[in-house]
């Protein structure tokens, strides 16, 4: 009996200690976090008074097992916000550069050729700051002054530049190396360069840990959902670098923690959902890889509507979705109940939230349009209206006024058709046949009240001729267009046609009243150019004579010539067929004289035609002028020359 009870006591404590292993056990695993071999990741551990920043010695510990290179020991930490600036992680942040440029480290233990994941964020302060990381063998764990790192470098993980506008946030996958004693390493963040090289401040430092390795995930890590498909199987991404034990697992959370693991990942909406693997021997995760799923795309836009408002004789209204459009899409004025024809008639007064969905969920659903379907109302009364304002010569269009009904929410149509004119007053009105009509706010429309608005009178359209005549010269001018009017020139005159010669370039006009009692006022330019003047006589110089010969040396000069702008000349009484003006042969006339020389000695009495043109060649003036054979019978070698005048 005895030894039955020992029995049964030892299996009743057995019992016990088993549930109170599994309880623990089971409450270990709900607290599972990231395998993580760094402490005070976030320097969030112990938080400083105040809210800007505080400077202090290592040896107070606040941000321990941090430990710093520097010579004073000095160790910065800021507030999140202090000059604008927020922390990456939690409330606090580092500054590298306390007061001069050092190395920021911490010892860890890792177990050496295990690949494995360092993030961490970086920050310039005024401008850009360059910061190294490299993992070395451990140095002391409590350095007072400042003593350099001792040991080796065994990973240079590169130089690190950020800006002073964001924070910038890295991931480094490194393998730590073999045979190391006791597996000690530790990892150091130095500053290599500050913005304007004052070494006293710089690069900010945030959000560090060293995680057993990250999934590496073939293919794109972004995912876009398109309508109406609104989910998608995570399982689909597939991780290269899975160590063996491990299980790979889906998290909401960028530090995977069995509190934000995802339990069904076969369906899941947009979001961004992190992978890492679960280390079955450590209970603990690894570093996170995102994936991002984005969208959906081809959500419906808010619809637009057409609005069929109750009138006198019809209660209800009609809604109908004019856009979108599509085979694949529903629609809904109540956000519960989708049909597929998008119109919906029959409505009640009232305000509906119209919608349009892609598939059946709420994630291709469109926003809302609001449509109003309003209360019935009678048709207002046929307007009272009148023409205020007739077409006149002046004024090609009128006016009509509608003096009732008026009120609120009225508008006024001419057509029946376009209803945005809410005064009653129409203008600019071509010449025509209008019907009058008032519509409320309901949309009834009133009888129709037709009023005519007059062609205009007729104005006569007057036209004149005009020229280009030389001094001297007359012509006529004509008015056109004026049948049947009364024709009155600026002079005073009244026939058709006027004679003019004017002295100088002369503006004239004629105004006609039509029989409609409208006028009319034309304008035209007489342009008169100058005509080349010559008053003198040619001074004509015959031939010189060698002996019994004479010589083809005979000229005429013409001398005070106005006007004039070329000469040219031609043997004959007329210059008919004689050169045109810029021909080759026309002489300038340069200070009123043109001279026309070497004219050969003629047998006979010898008409020359001189032609004088006035500029541009328009006005011209033919001068004769004869030249008489040399007489040239005296002996010797010369004999006298005759000047002779005609």
């Amino acid at each position: 009996m005895l030894n039955t009870c020992i029995s049964l006591f030892y299996k009743i404590w057995g019992y016990l200690f088993m549930g109170l292993y599994l309880v623990l056990l089971l409450g270990n695993q709900r607290a599972v976090g990231q395998c993580t071999y760094l402490s005070n990741t976030d320097f969030e551990d112990t938080q400083i008074a105040g809210s800007t920043f505080q400077i202090f010695n290592q040896s107070t510990g606040i941000i321990s097992p941090w430990k710093t290179t520097a010579s004073d020991g000095a160790q910065e930490v800021r507030r999140s916000g202090f000059n604008g600036i927020p922390s990456y992680a939690g409330n606090q942040f580092i500054e590298l550069n306390a007061n001069i440029a050092a190395t920021t480290y911490q010892n860890f233990t890792a177990p050496g050729g295990t690949t494995f994941t360092l993030n961490f964020a970086h920050r310039g302060r005024n401008g850009t700051d360059v910061m190294n990381v490299s993992i070395g063998s451990p140095s002391p764990t409590s350095i007072a002054s400042g003593t350099a790192l001792t040991g080796t470098t065994y990973l240079n993980l590169g130089n690190f530049s950020d800006g002073n506008t964001a924070w910038g946030y890295y991931t480094v996958s490194f393998t730590l190396p073999t045979g190391v004693a006791g597996d000690a390493f530790s990892i150091r963040f130095t500053s290599v360069s500050a913005t304007g090289g004052n070494t006293s401040f710089g690069n900010f430092l945030d959000a560090i840990s060293i995680a057993d390795l990250a999934p590496a995930l073939s293919g794109s890590r972004s995912v876009t959902l398109t309508c109406p498909t609104t989910t998608t199987n995570l399982n689909s991404f597939t991780a290269t670098n899975q160590p063996g034990g491990t299980i790979r697992t889906w998290h909401t959370g960028a530090v995977a923690t069995n509190a934000n693991k995802i339990a069904d990942v076969t369906a899941v909406g947009p979001g961004t959902y992190y992978a890492a693997f679960y280390n079955s021997i450590k209970l603990c995760y690894g570093g996170t890889t995102a994936v991002t799923v984005n969208g959906p795309t081809g959500v419906p836009t808010a619809p637009t509507v057409v609005l069929t408002q109750p009138v006198c004789l019809l209660p209800t209204g009609t809604i109908t979705v004019a856009a979108p459009l599509g085979a694949n899409l529903t629609y809904s004025i109540d956000g519960t109940n989708y049909v597929s024809l998008p119109i919906f008639a029959g409505l009640a007064s009232g305000t509906y939230a119209v919608r349009v969905r892609n598939g059946t969920s709420s994630l291709c659903t469109s926003s809302s349009t609001s449509a109003t379907i309003n209360a019935p109302l009678l048709s207002p009364a046929a307007p009272t209206a009148s023409v205020t304002v007739q077409p006149s010569c002046t004024l090609a269009t009128g006016t009509i006024t509608i003096t009732a009904p008026t009120g609120l929410g009225l508008t006024y149509s001419l057509d029946g058709s376009t209803y945005t004119n809410t005064t009653g007053g129409f203008t600019g009105l071509s010449p025509g046949i209008y019907s009058e009509t008032v519509k409320n706010i309901a949309g009834c429309i009133s009888p129709a009240t037709s009023l005519t608005v007059n062609a205009q009178p007729p104005t006569p359209t007057v036209t004149l001729s005009s020229a280009t005549i030389c001094a001297g010269s007359s012509t006529t001018l004509t008015v056109g267009g004026c049948d049947g009017g009364i024709i009155k020139w600026g002079s005073g005159d009244n026939t058709i046609s006027l004679l003019v010669t004017p002295v100088v370039t002369t503006v004239y006009s004629a105004t006609c009243t039509a029989v409609s009692g409208c006028t009319a006022t034309s304008s035209t330019t007489i342009t008169v150019r100058p005509t080349p003047t010559y008053n003198e006589q040619p001074t004509i110089n015959p031939a010189t004579c060698l002996g019994a010969a004479a010589n083809s040396d005979a000229h005429i000069t013409l001398v005070k010539l106005e006007n004039t702008e070329r000469a040219d000349i031609v043997a004959g009484g007329t210059y008919t067929g004689g050169p045109t003006y810029m021909a080759a042969s026309n002489q300038l006339v340069s200070g009123g004289t043109s001279s026309f020389s070497n004219l050969p000695n003629p047998t006979t009495h010898q008409p020359y035609t001189i032609r004088l043109f006035g500029a541009a060649g328009t006005c011209f003036i033919d001068v004769l002028a004869t030249l008489d054979p040399a007489d040239c019978q005296c002996s010797g070698t010369a004999c006298p020359q005759v000047s002779m005048n005609y």
